[in-house]
């Protein structure tokens, strides 16, 4: 056999077919038949979220926005990825 197997186009996560590329057997001997029943994975990548340091509140009023940094970020992606906003388990004592 020579040649390399291909895949079906995409970056994104999911499963992806396979297709025999330039993939090809040099006898006359066999036909090559590909088994569509595997797939080609691509799965997500973990990011990190990393809160800012040193953030404080006074006694007796509300949170503040707490802020953080996202890390793994691939491809130009920006941390617009990550939605929502970080919170602190209830309380006001030390």
């Amino acid at each position: 056999l020579t040649g390399k197997l291909s895949r079906s186009p995409g970056e994104n996560t999911g499963s992806y077919v396979y297709a025999l590329g330039t993939l090809q057997d040099k006898s006359d001997n066999y036909k090559l038949k590909l088994d569509t029943a595997r797939k080609f994975t691509i799965n997500k990548k973990p990011l990190t979220v990393i809160p800012d340091a040193d953030q404080e509140k006074i006694y007796g009023e509300a949170d503040p926005v707490f802020t953080y940094m996202v890390t793994g970020l691939v491809n130009g992606d920006t941390a617009d990825v990550v939605k929502g906003a970080l919170s602190r388990n209830a309380g006001e004592e030390l």
